[in-house]
């Protein structure tokens, strides 16, 4: 007769066959325990004993018989052995052998074939994950696998792999398997010997606790005690994760109330927790390699931007990104040391702060994490920046961070020689705690950047002084040009006016002897002529006398500029509507102390500008006079909106006879006009560019000129 719940339908692959299930007699068969001496033997049997009723249904399981069907007596006392030979049949190929004993009970002799098995599984799926190992290096892959396998292998309804913080000692959840919300363990962190897998971790070997949440040795976090309580798990096995001396995290297995983990099971399992260790070590070994070769690439990288591109914000940005992938960080940031307010103005940006802070992120002097490592001139890393009370926020600040996704910041000051010329901030998620090798990493993208900035300000200062130089060589260029030209025209002026009265002289002369009208009427247009010709040599002399104005008037450009508007209205408004065009003129008096000098010839002057400024209108436009003081001067620039003036023309402008106009007009107004200007001690400048032409008397402010 065969039992009822072992028939071959019920078998599944994998099981043992009919065939192989072998009857005894009577004799031979083992005892039902009756005796405390029976009872001890019935215990000590090396293979499992199970008794059951007529119906097929579990009467009593010695020990041996518990650990193989992986479940304590109560929990299959009363229940078809068929259950439960199938599950472990199936999955290990249990050996069984029915007898029936003297009683008329059916016994049923379980031997273990499963540790073999078991074994050869585990091995196979260690075997599975370091042929992984060589074909992705992806940690979060290899450690899915790990936790899948030991699912699979150790019959739990959830496994969990932890890995340790080498900063703060605590373990961090990385990987999960079972069934509910995978995202309520990634990340959740247990302080160093809490819970089952902290407390493997500090004694180093596995240990099983049938009813964690009421186990005396365990320190079970809230919120692990919640995730337990809601996934219904009780039975729970923690095993360190240790590749040689040094333990990278911990697995645990979660169960329900009645699976019993026998020695041998925490042997299995800590034999593959130690090969999951080193497939998880070689892992980190390898993403290290990677960073390290990475982060030398990146640094070789802004060393070559920074020996070829003097432009400070291409280095930042360089910078900038390089630091933010390589420390998986929220965002990264360089800045910049104003010199002038000691605020950090940032250069680049790397990563999501929200849209209003990126565009105007500036630190006030003092402020921030990296105010802070600028004020100490050492790196300063913080856990949480709203937190810290070393840190000092501006209340707008302080706003913008609390929406921004990071509050862990790492910074570095740049140091170039003895200075600070900017900052480095790293930022990311709350608790991030940098260690040692990123600091040093941090400070050797800050000695870059550092260099970066110093070679753009030297170069922006040499670039300065070379302007300068250019520029000052370039006045003094014009200046002895325009003494070149006073000169000669000094000695012209003195041999044409000599020449001028001769003939003039003469001339006079023959009118007083001469009666015919026709003669008369020649010598008086020669008369004329001489007399042009001397007054174009006095306006000349305007320009060549180098004697000093003889200063006994206060004057008020303010005032002068008045007038000159008033003397030349009839040009720029009057006539300029008669030629159907329109010139605005905007006269925008400043507050000017008075300069001393002789104000015909200094309104002559503004004269001559603003007739200049209305022929560079042809067309309207508008003429802009405003006068201010600067140090020890006195300035009034006239300024018109018409076509620039050629570099030549602009450079030649203040040349006697030099103008780009008609032939009738002689080019003294603006060489007169600087002579005046200089024997009063000031200059004339003239700038022209797209928009108009500019131009600037410079008088010294109540003094004598000279």
């Amino acid at each position: 007769m065969k039992p009822r719940g072992l028939s071959p339908r019920s078998t599944p692959a994998g099981s043992p066959r009919p065939s192989a299930v072998k009857r005894r007699g009577r004799a031979g068969g083992p005892a039902h325990p009756s005796s405390p001496a029976s009872a001890d033997a019935y215990g000590k049997i090396a293979d499992g004993v199970i008794t059951l009723d007529t119906d097929g249904k579990i009467l009593s399981v010695n020990p041996t018989a518990e650990r193989i069907l992986g479940h304590e007596a109560a929990a299959v006392l009363g229940k078809p052995l068929s259950a439960f030979v199938r599950d472990v049949a199936g999955s290990y190929g249990v050996v069984c052998e029915l007898v029936t004993d003297r009683r008329g009970c059916l016994v049923v002799i379980l031997r273990d074939a499963t540790e073999g098995k078991r074994a050869d599984a585990a091995m196979r799926e260690i075997a599975e994950i370091g042929h992984d190992l060589g074909t992705t290096h992806d940690p979060e892959e290899i450690t899915g696998r790990i936790v899948g396998a030991v699912l699979r292998l150790f019959a739990g309804r959830r496994s969990i792999l932890y890995q340790r913080d080498r900063a703060t000692g605590e373990l961090v959840c990385v990987a999960t398997a079972g069934a509910g919300r995978q995202e309520q363990w990634i990340g959740r962190r247990l302080a160093s010997g809490a819970g089952v897998a902290g407390l493997s971790v500090a004694q180093g070997r596995a240990i099983w606790s049938p009813d964690l949440l009421a186990d005396v040795r365990v320190t079970v976090p809230g919120w692990e005690r919640l995730r337990f309580c809601e996934e219904g798990h009780q039975s729970a096995v923690g095993v360190p994760l240790g590749a040689g001396p040094d333990i990278v995290g911990a697995l645990v297995v979660a169960t329900a109330a009645d699976r019993v983990f026998t020695e041998d099971d925490l042997r299995l399992l800590s034999l593959f927790a130690a090969h999951a260790a080193v497939a998880i070590r070689n892992a980190e070994l390898f993403m290290e390699s990677e960073r390290r070769r990475g982060v030398a690439e990146r640094l070789a990288e802004v060393s070559r931007v920074v020996s070829q591109s003097l432009d400070p914000a291409e280095v930042a940005r360089r910078i900038a990104d390089s630091v933010f992938t390589l420390f998986d960080a929220k965002v990264s940031t360089l800045f910049r040391l104003e010199p002038s307010s000691m605020d950090l103005v940032a250069l680049a940006v790397s990563g999501d702060v929200g849209e209003e802070f990126g565009r105007t992120l500036v630190f006030p002097h003092g402020t921030g994490v990296t105010g802070l490592a600028v004020r100490e001139r050492q790196a300063v890393v913080t856990p949480d920046l709203l937190a810290d009370p070393r840190v000092t926020l501006t209340p707008e600040i302080r706003a913008a961070i609390e929406r921004a996704p990071y509050r862990a910041v790492l910074a570095v000051p740049l140091l170039a020689k003895d200075s600070v010329v900017g900052a480095l901030g790293i930022g990311d998620r709350a608790g991030r705690a940098f260690n040692d090798e990123e600091v040093q990493l941090a400070q050797a993208f800050a000695a870059q950047a550092a260099v970066a900035l110093e070679n753009s300000r030297l170069h922006e200062e040499l670039h300065r002084a070379l302007q300068a130089v250019e520029a000052s060589q370039q006045s003094l260029v014009e200046t002895e040009r325009l003494w070149a030209s006073r000169d000669l025209a000094t000695g012209v002026a003195h041999h044409l006016n000599n020449i001028l009265m001769v003939v003039l002289g003469r001339v006079q002369l023959l009118l007083r002897k001469m009666d015919a009208p026709e003669v008369r009427r020649d010598l008086e247009a020669v008369e004329q002529a001489a007399r042009n010709g001397a007054d174009l040599i006095q306006r000349l002399m305007g320009f060549t006398e180098a004697r000093p104005v003889v200063l006994t008037v206060p004057v008020n450009l303010n005032q002068l500029a008045q007038n000159a508007l008033e003397m030349t209205r009839s040009q720029w408004r009057d006539e300029a509507r008669a030629r159907g065009i329109q010139i605005e003129v905007l006269f925008e008096p400043g507050d000017v102390p008075t300069v001393a000098g002789e104000p015909t010839e200094l309104q002559e002057v503004l004269r001559n500008l603003l007739l200049n400024a209305i022929e560079a209108l042809p067309s309207g436009g508008r003429i802009t006079v405003w006068t201010w003081a600067s140090n020890d001067r006195v300035l009034c620039s006239v300024a018109d909106s018409g076509a620039a003036m050629s570099e030549e023309a602009r450079r030649r402008a203040l040349e006697p006879f030099f103008t780009t106009k008609e032939a009738l007009h002689l080019g003294l107004g603006l060489s007169v006009a600087f002579g005046i200007v200089h024997r009063h001690g000031g200059w004339l400048d003239i700038e022209s560019a797209e928009g108009g032409t500019v131009a600037t008397v410079r008088l010294p402010a109540g003094r004598a000129a000279r």
